[in-house]
């Protein structure tokens, strides 16, 4: 869904089994309770900036999911339980396969800094920093 509204200009593939993930040591860990008022929190924030009535981390999905078009499944539920919290990372990487920059979330700002995602404007400033 997010590439709908961002369309990318580079080739975009799915790894179900995050093997990409553990190759580049992006983190995951488990659904404790600690994670889980984060990601409610975060919710919470979003229904308030997109000013969704709910305040029910529960419902927020259900309004959000019903407003994208999108209808979980149940492979939705089974990747969860078997991958926990995946962390989302980006990579710029060079021509000859060297990671020249990253960004893991949550690791600047600890879990306040979950779902933030790179502003266009700092990936330009990380790709300028990439020898040509």
């Amino acid at each position: 869904m997010y590439y709908r509204f961002r369309p990318v200009g580079v080739a975009v593939a799915a790894d179900p089994d995050l093997v990409t993930h553990r190759a580049y040591g992006a983190p995951n860990c488990a659904m404790t309770s600690e994670i889980l008022q984060t990601i409610a929190s975060k919710y919470a924030d979003l229904a308030r900036e997109l000013k969704i009535p709910a305040t029910d981390m529960t419902e927020i999905k259900r309004v959000l999911s019903q407003h994208d078009g999108f209808e979980p499944v149940q492979t939705d539920q089974e990747d969860l339980q078997r991958h926990g919290v995946q962390f989302v990372a980006q990579f710029l990487v060079d021509r000859d396969g060297i990671v020249r920059w990253a960004n893991i979330e949550g690791t600047k700002e600890d879990r306040s800094g979950m779902e933030k995602f790179p502003t266009d404007e700092e990936f330009l400033a990380a790709a300028r920093t990439i020898p040509g």
